[in-house]
């Protein structure tokens, strides 16, 4: 047996995502793309990055970059970094942003205590990212738009990424698919939505029901007929990456049911234990970590995690 490091020193000559680690992310929200800037700061080797969604573009966070030009972040500009030691960088990012010093007057020089939209936050994330990987020419990225139906956990210890058409072998998996619940929202006619006194300033923000059934959907109701326009959600660890995980032992539900049971790094458990590699980001651990669907805390936990990757070590079969 030869133990080598995840990220040990690959030969020049090994341009091939084939030769170098591979690293599976699940959804291209903005905890993924977080993470894949995480990773490209974090890891000092070549490596292979496969980004998984559904959805064909990639930006700063699907959400986000999709919102309504008001819809409001519920941070401050102070707490949105996403460079690891430098807080201010997205301060910095908004004071070089000409249009938005010419929208935003008012809080020249500095923009550190103001609330943005969620579309300017994703320009932001997106170019960090973009920066980040014209950076590190040795690290390679592919694009995957089919939706992820399983992971398997295979004998050698690398993990299978279930599709439609195929799978793919990874040998670090990380799943960023935001709160791993699903969205409950009711289709209400004209006359019969209730009347609101005044238009809110700031956007209401996104809540989670916990529990099932007829309960839900009576609070769900009352919600709406008192007036609450925000988001509204609910737990489903009946998605088929979550049971596949919970089939094969490889995670645990969180003691709410709202998620998996993970470590502040990311890591995720299994009988109270981390699984090898594998690792849920932002919101899919909430019920663990309470603060994880807010943005500083999924930056912190992100950088954590790609520690952690950069560091491990894997024993690997000596060959023949």
């Amino acid at each position: 047996m030869t133990v080598h490091g995840l990220f040990a020193k690959i030969s020049p000559d090994s341009d091939s995502p084939r030769e170098k680690p591979r690293i599976a992310i699940i959804g291209r929200g903005f905890s993924g793309i977080m993470m894949a800037i995480a990773l490209m700061k974090s890891v000092r080797t070549a490596f292979h990055v496969h980004l998984f969604d559904p959805q064909p573009t990639i930006s700063g966070g699907q959400v986000m970059a999709a919102a309504q030009s008001g819809e409001i972040l519920n941070s401050r500009v102070r707490d949105l970094s996403v460079a690891a030691g430098q807080p201010e960088d997205f301060n910095d990012w908004l004071c070089a942003n000409q249009d938005f010093r010419s929208a935003v007057s008012a809080a020249i020089p500095g923009f550190q205590q103001i609330f943005v939209p969620k579309s300017i936050f994703s320009d932001y994330v997106y170019q960090r990212f973009s920066e980040a990987l014209t950076r590190r020419p040795d690290i390679s990225m592919q694009l995957s738009c089919q939706a992820v139906l399983g992971l398997r956990k295979l004998p050698s210890g690398r993990f299978l990424v279930l599709q439609e058409e195929g799978s793919i072998e990874c040998d670090v998996a990380v799943l960023a698919t935001g709160f791993g619940i699903r969205a409950l929202e009711m289709e209400v006619a004209d006359d019969e939505r209730p009347l609101v006194r005044a238009r809110r300033l700031v956007v209401p923000r996104h809540a989670v029901l916990l529990g099932s059934g007829v309960r839900v959907v009576d609070r769900l109701l009352q919600m709406r007929d008192n007036g609450y326009a925000g988001e509204i959600s609910a737990p489903d660890l009946k998605a088929p990456v979550i049971q596949n995980l919970f089939a094969g032992g490889l995670a645990q539900p969180d003691e709410l049911g709202l998620g998996l049971a993970v470590s502040p790094a990311g890591e995720v458990l299994s009988d109270s234990h981390p699984t090898a590699n594998l690792y849920a980001i932002g919101p899919l651990g909430l019920g663990s970590l309470p603060d994880i669907d807010l943005v500083p805390e999924i930056v912190t936990q992100t950088y954590a995690a790609a520690r952690l990757i950069a560091t491990r070590r894997r024993v690997t079969q000596k060959s023949a």
